[in-house]
């Protein structure tokens, strides 16, 4: 290295890179959002870097209740139900990726009536 700050830069050009990548995707995982809090923080970005951290834990929330929902429609019996309800929760996760998931079950009416999560 050579002491110049070069090699400071060169990294804030690959995260903020990564930053453009990140913000391009129209579906983004709770792990991809926490990956982009930590480029926002190299570049500088301190406030959006907050609301990527925040939004991040929110999803993960979102995940785990998609989850405990999943796991008592099982005890329920409605396994076509559960099944579209733990996808949707590990899909928040990040598992599988987004560019391998593939969606071939339409959403079923989880809860009564027109209310679907």
């Amino acid at each position: 290295f050579s002491g110049d700050g070069s090699s400071r830069t060169w990294m804030a050009t690959l995260e903020e890179l990564r930053v453009a990548e990140l913000e391009s995707r129209e579906c983004i995982s709770a792990d991809l959002l926490y990956e982009l809090g930590n480029a926002l923080d190299v570049v500088g970005r301190f406030e959006e870097a907050c609301g990527a951290y925040r939004k991040s834990l929110a999803e993960e929330e979102a995940a785990d209740a998609r989850l405990n929902l999943g796991s008592t429609l099982v005890a329920l019996g409605r396994n076509d139900e559960a099944e579209w309800s733990i996808r949707r929760g590990f899909q928040k996760l990040g598992w599988p990726p987004p560019e391998c998931a593939v969606d071939v079950n339409p959403a079923p009416d989880v809860l009564s009536g027109a209310v679907r999560l």
